[in-house]
């Protein structure tokens, strides 16, 4: 592998280095900027002793070399541009015809300088809309003959074909049709004709009287009505449960009461201390009397036998 040879340095030919300078690392303020700036720091050096990003600081450096492109001259304001910046704007008054100045957000919406100059212009404008009524603008009328009654009437279409809503339905109920379809009422086995195919009833009273169920026991039609269990006397049912008329019929009337059913106790013998006490049927098994007197059977070795219970005489 040949050898390379480096060129040498004339360090003597270098340009002195620049004094360290007070400006720490961390120093973000354009002051410090503008001290490393008078040293002669180039923005890599600026941007390494201070931590600042490198736009920044050419922004900084810009605008300290360059000072005449940022200095702004503010001339003097005039009425119109100082009433330009206040955003307000002239407009004049539509009753007196004077001159003043409103907000621009309120520039379409007043039209008056004064309440009075309002009041005075619309109450002017009202009189005169008053002396000169507009015409009353009458709609076109027809004259027609009327398909039902043969009568001449006026009307507003001259499509109407009838003078009024009751020739109209006499008509269409004169001009029916004759039944298409022929069938035998369910309920009073007579024939009808209908325009309808799966008609079933002749009318609306077979169909009740045919699907009619009994509303209460006993109700043979449906005419009949109930009789109260107390009073006998006949009410209009509410529902399918009733049989008072009346809450007063209700109470008034004797119900049967089913008295409860009392078990009884015997009494029995405490085979410990011979004391005796009453069991329900449910606790035939129990032999002592109190917890006390089990304890003693089940703790003594010489606890005398159980014995059978003993009813009471």
């Amino acid at each position: 592998m040949p050898r390379i040879e480096l060129p040498l340095v004339n360090y003597t030919a270098l340009p002195p280095p620049l004094p360290k300078s007070a400006v720490t690392w961390g120093a973000s303020s354009k002051d410090a900027i503008i001290q490393l700036l008078n040293e002669g720091r180039s923005v890599e050096e600026i941007c390494n002793t201070t931590g600042n990003r490198r736009t920044f600081v050419k922004t900084v450096a810009y605008r300290f070399n360059h000072p005449e492109e940022f200095i702004v001259s503010q001339p003097v304001r005039s009425v119109e541009s100082s009433r330009r910046l206040n955003h307000r704007s002239d407009i004049v008054c539509k009753g007196c015809g004077t001159t003043f100045s409103v907000p621009n957000c309120q520039r379409d919406a007043i039209k008056f300088c004064t309440r009075e100059c309002r009041r005075t212009y619309w109450d002017a404008r009202k009189v005169k809309v008053q002396a000169v009524p507009k015409e009353r603008v009458r709609k076109k009328t027809h004259t027609i003959v009327c398909k039902n009654c043969g009568k001449q009437a006026t009307v507003l279409k001259p499509t109407n074909a009838f003078c009024d809503q009751h020739c109209y339905f006499q008509f269409k109920r004169n001009s029916k049709k004759a039944p298409t379809y022929t069938h035998v009422c369910r309920h009073c086995n007579n024939e009808f004709g209908s325009w309808v195919k799966n008609r079933v009833y002749c009318s609306a009273k077979c169909r009740l009287e045919h699907t009619w169920k009994p509303a209460f026991e006993g109700q043979l039609s449906r005419d009949q009505k109930p009789i109260c269990r107390n009073c006998h006397q006949p009410f209009k049912v509410g529902n399918n449960q009733n049989i008072y008329c009346s809450w007063a019929c209700f109470k008034a009337y004797p119900h049967k009461t089913t008295k409860r059913k009392v078990i009884r106790s015997r009494e029995m013998a405490c085979v410990v201390c011979a004391k005796t006490f009453r069991v329900f049927p449910s606790h035939d098994g129990r032999k002592t009397c109190s917890m006390a007197c089990y304890n003693k059977i089940r703790r003594s070795r010489h606890a005398p036998p159980l014995q059978a219970p003993q009813a009471s005489p």
